[in-house]
Parts: structure tokens; C-alpha cells; sequence
């Protein structure tokens, strides 16, 4: 990040539930910048959160 701190909004996020004591669903990310116009994404959903919409809002929110 230090080197290149145009890469941080590329970078994994931590899906985190609503509620209280916001347990970590999972994590999304891309796996790097855009290339030719076009980018990649990924997630894990931890077993005890799936099938929730985590991942869909996640994915929802990352591509605005």
C-alpha cells in the first residue's frame, strides 16, 4: 500500500454483519485495477453466513 496507494480501493473489504456485535461475514475484493475497462471480483462467504445476500450486496455496492 505504501508503494501504491492508487491500489487501495481495488483491495479486499471485509463484509461485516449488520447488528450487534458485527461478526465478519466474509471478505469481497477485485483482484486488481481495471484493465481495459474491465474488472474481476471475488468473495468468500464464511459457512455460518451463506445464502444471506451478502455477497450480492457486496458485489452491488463494489460495483457502483
Amino acid at each position: 500500500m505504501n508503494e501504491h496507494p492508487d491500489t487501495e480501493p481495488w483491495l479486499a473489504k471485509a463484509m461485516v454483519v449488520r447488528g450487534p456485535g458485527r461478526p465478519m461475514a466474509g471478505f469481497i475484493g477485485f483482484h486488481n485495477p481495471p484493465l481495459d475497462g474491465a474488472a474481476e471480483l471475488g468473495y468468500t462467504v464464511v459457512p455460518d453466513h451463506r445464502r444471506r445476500g451478502y455477497a450480492v450486496e457486496a458485489a452491488q455496492a463494489l460495483m457502483e
